[in-house]
């Protein structure tokens, strides 16, 4: 957590996950998606410029990182037996689910050069 919490320390993570189309996790239109659980679904990126495929794009800035590696923390001290709880067990774990009310899919191509972190 030092790391993290140190403010000269950008933290970025860029996750992404290829759902084909058609298929019934495309079929809404859009993606929620959780983090361990938490809801990120406006931390998702969804491009549809692929006629095979939906990208869709976790884009989780530093605050939100810090979230998820509270509850993490948290959630690791109060465990007190080996049960199967996946936000125990795995330090992120992605999860999209199809809605309707979601990130919705773009029909243009992301542009990954806007979204580089700024040089020290």
């Amino acid at each position: 957590m030092d790391r993290l919490n140190d403010t000269d320390n950008n933290v970025y993570i860029h996750q992404e996950v290829y759902v084909p189309r058609p298929s019934v996790l495309s079929s809404s239109g859009g993606y929620t998606g959780f983090v361990n659980g938490i809801d990120v679904t406006n931390n998702l990126v969804v491009d549809g410029s692929n006629e095979t495929k939906d990208v869709v794009h976790f884009m989780l800035t530093k605050p939100v990182i810090l979230q998820i590696a509270n509850q993490y923390n948290q959630t690791s001290a109060d465990a007190t037996s080996d049960d199967d709880n996946s936000s125990s067990t795995s330090i992120m774990n992605f999860s999209l689910i199809p809605s309707e009310t979601g990130s919705k899919t773009t029909e243009t191509p992301m542009d990954h050069t806007a979204m580089m972190m700024p040089p020290q």
